[in-house]
């Protein structure tokens, strides 16, 4: 085998081998424990199952901290994704998930305490001035209010769609700005996200609480914001990958699971085509600045053209 398909065979198995084994092994182990404990244990299978395959996802493709803090900012965001739904697990268990005045300051907490860590480094600077993090944090928390909310009243598997095509979109971008690695990370998420969407249309058991909702969240978040501070995706893009979610809600307005997973993915799936589309718009112009100027015909501009 060449390098370069040992390289090819590598990015596939950390892209979907490896986090799909983990997803698939967790939900079985979950499934077969949860027959003896109550029904409301089963939010708690499936976010530690997301949980697991996104961190190894998200790892394997990017890397994993090996010292604290890690050198690279960036490596914080495996350790993020198993440690948020932990604490969002708690609230599950207490029986207040659905209560908006409990999850949302937990929430603004996580993404406040996300930012910090991953982005310490340049917060304040050029690259990632005050104000357009602010306003970064402000949609991200919509986006995550969004999807928490419309996840009491849904089954599992069109919020798991809806990031599914959030995450895609974010990819096709990410690499289209020129950040391939980041672009990698997301399309594990979205691998993730959308076999774990079919295999809970097929388990109706399988419910989305708060714990999931952070588990789908925390990496993909974080993801779309590297991608725009620490990479060239393009600030107005990177709005839309952000709020791309909520398209989980357009799902209250179908009364059956495959109709509302259909609904949800595709509202999600056109915000993030239009963030496709602007990135698209922003490297065309960046390449047309970039080409040199063709002379003009009849103004020369060396003895070889007079």
């Amino acid at each position: 085998m060449d390098a370069v398909t040992e390289l090819k065979v590598q990015t596939i198995l950390a892209l979907a081998g490896a986090p799909l084994l983990t997803l698939g092994a967790v939900l079985a182990a979950g499934l077969w424990s949860a027959r003896r404990f109550p029904e409301r244990a089963l939010p708690g299978v499936l976010a530690a199952a997301l949980a697991l395959a996104l961190a190894v996802a998200w790892g394997g493709l990017v890397g994993y901290p090996t010292t604290l803090p890690p050198i690279d900012r960036k490596l914080w965001v495996p350790a993020l994704t198993l440690a948020v739904p932990a604490l969002f697990a708690l609230i599950d268990r207490s029986g207040k998930a659905d209560r908006l005045g409990v999850v949302a300051p937990l929430a603004a907490l996580t993404i406040i305490g996300s930012v910090t860590l991953v982005f310490a480094p340049i917060l304040g600077g050029e690259y990632a001035p005050a104000d357009r993090v602010g306003v970064g944090a402000a949609l991200a928390l919509a986006a995550w209010l969004s999807l928490d909310r419309a996840s009491r009243a849904l089954p599992a598997a069109p919020a798991l769609a809806a990031v599914c095509f959030s995450a895609l979109g974010a990819a096709l971008a990410s690499a289209m700005a020129g950040t391939a690695l980041v672009g990698q990370a997301l399309g594990g998420i979205s691998c993730v996200a959308g076999v774990a969407s079919i295999i809970a249309w097929r388990v109706p058991r399988l419910t989305l609480g708060a714990a999931g909702v952070a588990a789908l969240l925390t990496p993909y978040l974080a993801t779309v914001a590297i991608a725009t501070l620490y990479g060239e995706l393009p600030v107005t893009a990177a709005a839309l990958f952000l709020l791309a979610p909520i398209g989980a809600a357009t799902a209250l307005f179908a009364r059956s699971v495959v109709p509302a997973t259909l609904l949800a993915a595709l509202t999600a799936a056109v915000i993030a085509a239009g963030g496709v589309a602007l990135t698209r718009q922003a490297e065309a112009a960046k390449a047309a600045q970039a080409a040199p100027a063709e002379p003009a015909i009849g103004n020369p501009t060396s003895y070889d053209q007079l």
